[in-house]
């Protein structure tokens, strides 16, 4: 069985050139599409990261690392490490912040 080689009519050419040409047209549409959604994503990221802070973070600095629990019974406040570990919320006077002095046990 011999293999043979299709015969390539002008107007085949024609077609794949223009099939070529909407190809890296459309191309290049869809990587101006893709820059534009890493760019808005990125943007997104960047304004948005200022919303995670609380009050254990700087006003102008980066986040503290720390997340504020507060029990809700007793309405006092600590702080968790970025390794879990819990300690009470101070104020400047040296004493826990609590919400109520006498909460029931």
């Amino acid at each position: 069985m011999e293999n043979k080689i299709p015969e390539v009519q002008i107007g085949d050419i024609a077609l794949a050139r223009i099939l070529h040409e909407t190809f890296k047209k459309n191309m290049s549409h869809v990587m101006l599409h893709l820059a534009v959604i890493v760019v808005v994503t990125h943007l997104i990221l960047w304004v948005g990261g200022n919303y995670d802070k609380d009050s254990t973070d700087a006003v102008d600095g980066p986040r503290s690392g720390m997340v504020l629990r507060t029990d809700h019974q007793t309405k006092c406040q600590y702080l968790e490490t970025s390794g879990g570990g819990l300690t009470p919320r101070l104020n400047d006077m040296g004493e826990h912040m609590c919400g109520r002095r006498n909460a029931r046990r």
